[in-house]
C-alpha cells in the first residue's frame, strides 16, 4: 500500500509529498534498527547469542537465495526476485534459526 502511494506521489511529480513519505519510511527503518539494538542490549548472554546466530543465518541465507536468484534470472530461468520474497526469506530463516537455537540451548 505504501509503495502504491509512494509511486503515485512520485509519478504525479508531487515531490513534497514524495519526500515526506520517503523520510517517514526512512525514519521508521531507523527506529526499527534502534529498537532492535536496545532489545539485544537488554538480553542475557545466552539469548543474545541465539538472536545473533539466527540473524546471521537469516542474512547469509538471504544473500545466498538472492545471488542465486539473480544469476538464474539473468539467464531467464526464473523471474527476478522481488522485495517481498526477500522479506519472507529473512523472516522465515530468522524464525527457524531462533527455534533451532533455543532447542540447542535447552
Amino acid at each position: 500500500m505504501l509503495n502504491a502511494i509512494l509511486f503515485e506521489a512520485y509519478e504525479s511529480t508531487n515531490l513534497i509529498l514524495f519526500s515526506l513519505i520517503l523520510l517517514g519510511h526512512i525514519g521508521c527503518g531507523i527506529m526499527l534498527v534502534l529498537s532492535y539494538r536496545k532489545f539485544l542490549s537488554e538480553l542475557d548472554e545466552m539469548e543474545r547469542k541465539v538472536q545473533l546466530e539466527a540473524l546471521a543465518l537469516a542474512v547469509g541465507f538471504a544473500i545466498l537465495v538472492f545471488s542465486t536468484g539473480g544469476i538464474l534470472s539473468s539467464i531467464d530461468v526464473v523471474p527476478s526476485p522481488s522485495a517481498s520474497i526477500l522479506i519472507a526469506v529473512i523472516s522465515l530463516t530468522y524464525m527457524a534459526g531462533l527455534i533451532v537455537g533455543r532447542i540447542r540451548l535447552s
